[in-house]
């Protein structure tokens, strides 16, 4: 999966006429996390949380959510051997 995809649309929670603005970013770089072609990094969650849109914390939880929800759709491409200790 693309790096990113925050489906769940944060824009939801922001209300600002302009929002890239208020981020001290650029227009293409909230489009592009808006649009989930790119991630929310730490350091976007905590422009979000500074401008007051909710915490940091929030935010990332929301990202980790989605990345590993899309990471067990392909979970079964993944080949591990369990590890078990040996008894001494």
């Amino acid at each position: 999966a693309p790096r990113g995809q925050t489906k769940f649309k944060p824009y939801h929670y922001i209300h600002h006429p302009n929002p890239s603005y208020a981020l001290g970013v650029a227009r293409h770089t909230l489009s592009r996390v808006v649009n989930g072609h790119a991630s929310i990094s730490p350091q976007m969650a905590i422009r979000l949380e500074k401008a007051g849109w909710s915490n940091a914390e929030f935010w990332l939880r929301r990202q980790t959510t989605w990345d590993l929800a899309q990471a067990r759709k392909n979970e079964d491409r993944i080949n591990v051997e369990r590890y078990v200790p040996e008894r001494q």
